[in-house]
């Protein structure tokens, strides 16, 4: 909504056509930024880990397995809070339609 819209302009904007055009397109995805944000996350985590566990004086054969198991744990729960904000989008999307109807 503009934030100095007129009231003839609100009026055509909550326009029952309006709104369900609106509500038609449904929300946009960009899942490219989620694969980006995941990678460089699953880099720099995987890179602390493994750099810590040298810098505190474990041996490299740990280091590695901490950084492996750093990896798997990522790559199990970046997904999981994905789709959980992805769900979460959507019962919003949808309790606003219902509002909207």
């Amino acid at each position: 909504m503009k934030e100095n819209a007129s009231k003839d302009e609100l009026i055509t904007e909550y326009h029952p056509e309006a709104i369900l055009q609106r509500l038609s397109l449904g929300p946009k995805r960009q899942n490219i930024s989620d694969a980006v944000l995941g990678g460089i996350d699953g880099y720099i985590t995987t890179f602390a880990v493994v750099f810590g566990s040298v810098g505190a004086g474990f041996p490299s054969s740990l280091a590695v397995i901490l950084g492996f198991a750093n990896l798997f744990s990522d790559g199990f729960s970046m997904p999981i809070s994905n789709y959980e904000s992805c769900k979460a989008g959507n019962e919003h999307v949808d309790s606003v339609k219902k509002s909207e109807e």
